[in-house]
């Protein structure tokens, strides 16, 4: 055992304490839980224990893993381990793979939160007994540092849950393991996880085991600003690497991203003459199905892929087989993200190559200016806040259902005192609907539900099921307006298919094969409204401050997203071919949550700028300093939003008119916040001199996509 191993062994093992490891990829962290659930188990043999994983695939890949451990260690566990992962179907999503029944009688339950959360929490008592709550030793919670964000307050609630059902049921005892990569505050953010205090086992991060890194440009004319797109270059790299017999990861921001790449990856093999090898290249993310995603991991394991584009989901403990390289399109937002899958390749040969493609974006161009800074950076800090009042809103009926509240007890453990008391009152008054299943309405991904997901049905070759139409895939509603509006050319594992209507009310988009080379992409209009101090409705007062010529304000505010057309583009070069509009506009979000914004001076509005300049550049402004969060909280891109809010001298919005003002918003993207803007607001002029900095250090003349022009995402 390496160092590591035996102090978090130790600390979980003899002194019977919760802890945290947080190492780099590929130390060795699983043995830091495996070892002591085997002890726990072995001792005695009513004992019980939990192992969380963030995602269903690393949940099957460990089951493998411990069956195929020696006879010695296999008896401590008398084949009593089982695996759910909500992939069946109705009550069968939350059924065990394994032969055991009832659920009492399992030693170890492998899962994920969404299944701990939607089945076996509300599962109590009728399928998960007084017996096993009361017998829970161990808690391992696996990629901690996953868990941050709004994703993370409610998956803290979830634990506090589990903690709270132990107690009901005289077990005070219950103990976590976690692993974590490497973060600056893994202590923290595991008692903030968990309400324990755990010992902290940690190494000294360094770079992969990697004999290459290379940050690549994807080239273009610096005057113009008219650059290859990174998404084509990184196609490129992938064919390269495969046709040199490189088995690689290649790494993309998002879900619609990964059969585009393989796609141009494939062609380019292709063209090459190498068609045995496209068969090759295959993709990866959620929203494929069960029997898919299975074939997809046990083929990679096997070394029958050499390439594989996925999103993050593949950055995690998964086998994977024998890698050589990684490719990142487009800098990842963390440090411990970029080691995270670096660090996916070499693992048995000692050796890797990390090519990162810049994509074209402020924190892609700060580090192509200096490269060096993309092998210093820091760990991050890991950001939840379970006391987040939304998120307890959402928890308090699932933890009644599942037993009813105790104020004398539970106060405390949910953090917020005052919220667990008056939801009791609530109760008692009757003002408290209990409703069945509230845990259905809750997604731990922050997201609201938005109802049931929407079909995607190609109907090219029939109009219905029964006639040869087929489901190529689900839609979680809530973005369902923004991915398949009618116009959409939608890129499946399929193939690409053209959005032809709607049914609302079966939720139920229909398509059809499409083969011209075209992209779109959904013009969404973004209102953000201010909201004044109402203690009922729990909008605190604002802050206020001057930071150099502005003033800045945090708060809460109403958010309204309207898609209002989409643009159509060609593939290849990204030529403009139609604009579409949408009349009336398609609705989107309606949320309340926080924000920070700020007043453009009034030395710039009353200048002599021209109105349209004027306009342009303070959105140009807003879009670099959205893209730049990531740089100062730890956090998605995509979890904090940009709006501009421009006035004309009727005091109108003045998109067509004169400017008489303008307004800048930074927001989170989830219902109720989650801090991230907070956090923002503390670090504003820190944000602002990276914004400024990477604005003066791009080369191009008057804007482009790795400045001023990066973050809109298609917004006005």
């Amino acid at each position: 055992l390496y160092r590591h191993q035996k102090e978090a062994i130790h600390a979980a093992v003899g002194e019977k304490k919760s802890v945290v490891v947080s190492t780099p990829t590929a130390s060795g962290k699983s043995l830091c839980y495996v070892l002591p659930l085997l002890h726990a188990l072995g001792q005695k043999k009513s004992a019980r224990a939990l192992v969380l994983f963030p995602l269903k695939a690393l949940a099957n890949d460990q089951l493998a893993k411990l069956k195929a451990f020696p006879e010695a260690a296999r008896k401590a566990l008398e084949a009593a381990e089982g695996n759910i992962d909500g992939d069946g179907e109705g009550e069968d999503a939350g059924a065990l793979s394994s032969h055991w029944s009832p659920y009492d009688r399992v030693g170890l339950v492998l899962t994920n939160p969404d299944s701990l959360h939607h089945f076996i929490l509300p599962g109590y008592p009728r399928k998960w007994s007084k017996s096993f709550w009361a017998n829970l030793t161990h808690v391992v919670i696996d990629e901690a540092h996953v868990h941050r964000g709004v994703a993370g307050s409610h998956f803290a609630n979830v634990i506090r849950r589990v903690i709270r059902l132990c107690r009901v049921c005289g077990n005070d005892d219950v103990r976590f393991v976690c692993t974590s990569a490497t973060i600056s505050n893994p202590r923290e953010h595991v008692l903030a996880l968990t309400t324990k205090n755990p010992t902290c086992v940690t190494v000294r991060p360094g770079r992969p085991r990697s004999n290459n890194a290379a940050a690549k440009n994807n080239g273009g004319d610096e005057k113009t600003a008219q650059r290859r797109s990174a998404y084509a270059e990184a196609a490129e790299v992938i064919a390269s690497l495969v046709k040199n017999n490189v088995r690689c990861l290649a790494f993309v921001s998002a879900r619609s991203l990964t059969e585009s790449v393989c796609r141009d990856a494939r062609e380019l093999l292709v063209k090459a003459g190498r068609q045995d090898l496209a068969l090759l290249v295959d993709s990866y993310r959620a929203g494929y199905s069960v029997k898919e995603r299975r074939n997809l991991e046990h083929r990679l394991a096997s070394g029958e892929v050499s390439a594989l584009v996925c999103t993050s989901a593949l950055e995690m403990g998964i086998d994977v087989g024998t890698l050589d390289a990684t490719v990142h399109v487009g800098v990842p937002e963390t440090a411990s993200a970029m080691w995270q899958q670096a660090g996916r390749a070499g693992r048995r040969r000692g050796c890797s190559l990390a090519v990162v493609v810049a994509a074209e974006r402020p924190l892609d161009g700060f580090y192509l200016a200096h490269p060096s800074e993309l092998f210093k950076r820091r760990p991050e800090s890991a950001l939840i806040d379970p006391a987040n009042v939304s998120v307890l809103e959402a928890h308090l009926p699932c933890a009644a259902f599942e037993t009813p509240i105790d104020p004398k007890t539970d106060c405390k453990l949910f953090d917020d005192a005052e919220a667990a008391r008056l939801f009791r009152l609530g109760a008692e008054r009757g003002e408290t609907t209990a409703f069945f299943r509230p845990h259905h309405h809750v997604m731990l991904r922050g997201a609201p539900s938005g109802g049931d997901a929407w079909t995607l049905l190609d109907v090219t070759r029939g109009d219905s099921l029964q006639s040869g139409a087929r489901e190529l895939e689900k839609i979680e509603a809530h973005r369902a307006m923004s991915r398949i509006y009618p116009g959409c050319v939608h890129l499946s594992r399929h193939g690409q298919y053209k959005i032809e209507r709607h049914d609302a009310n079966a939720r139920v988009a229909y398509c059809r094969e499409y083969a011209n080379p075209e992209v779109t992409y959904a013009r969404e209009r973004t209102a953000v409204m201010p909201l004044e101090k109402d203690p009922s409705a729990g909008i605190r007062e604002r802050k206020v401050k001057r930071v150099g010529m502005a003033r800045v304000f945090e708060g809460r505010v109403r958010v309204v997203e309207t898609i209002h057309g989409y643009v159509v583009k060609r593939l290849h070069t990204q030529e403009l071919i139609d604009e579409i509009p949408f009349n009336p506009g398609l609705p989107g979000s309606d949320f309340v949550t926080d924000a920070v914004w700020w007043d453009l001076p009034g030395e710039l509005v009353r200048s002599k700028i021209a109105p349209d300049r004027l306009r342009a550049a303070t959105q140009g402004a807003l879009n670099v300093c959205a893209a730049l969060v990531p740089a100062v909280a730890m956090c998605d891109a995509r979890d904090v939003l940009g709006a501009c809010d421009f006035l004309s001298s009727d005091g109108c919005n003045g998109s067509d008119g004169g400017t008489t003002g303008a307004r800048m918003y930074l927001y989170d993207a989830c219902p109720n916040g989650v801090g991230l803007a907070s956090k923002t607001w503390t670090q504003l002029d820190a944000l602002w001199e990276k914004a400024l900095a990477t604005t003066r250090e791009c080369k191009c003349a008057s804007g482009c996509p790795s400045c001023t022009q990066a973050g809109a995402r298609g917004r006005d």
